[in-house]
């Protein structure tokens, strides 16, 4: 399955604090990844991260979002590092088990 493909790349890429790139519903994204857990509403797997580029069919592409693991395709890491948000909280209530985080 992809997505225990998908929790080893980015649990590598936030043990080493750097950016991401993958394609989401058919929509590139780069990403800052903070932690990634199964989601309190519905139990999916989720990535936390603080959206730095990419497009999005909302008007803003920037800032935190919730991206579920099953609609993540053609993941790299990039060698850019992040600078750790102040406003990151490493205990995101919408999280219900944590997988991995910064």
């Amino acid at each position: 399955m992809n997505e225990k493909k998908n929790i080893k790349t980015i649990c590598e890429a936030i043990s080493k604090h750097k950016l991401i790139q993958f394609k989401y519903k058919g929509l590139p994204k780069v990403v800052e990844p903070y932690l990634i857990g199964e989601h309190e509403d519905n139990g999916n797997i989720v990535l936390r991260a603080f959206s730095v580029g990419g497009k999005s069919k909302s008007t803003n592409v920037l800032g935190w979002k919730f991206y579920d693991l099953t609609h993540i395709v053609e993941l790299t890491i990039r060698i850019e590092d992040i600078k750790i948000k102040k406003d990151y909280n490493p205990n995101d209530r919408d999280i219900s088990r944590i997988i991995c985080r910064i």
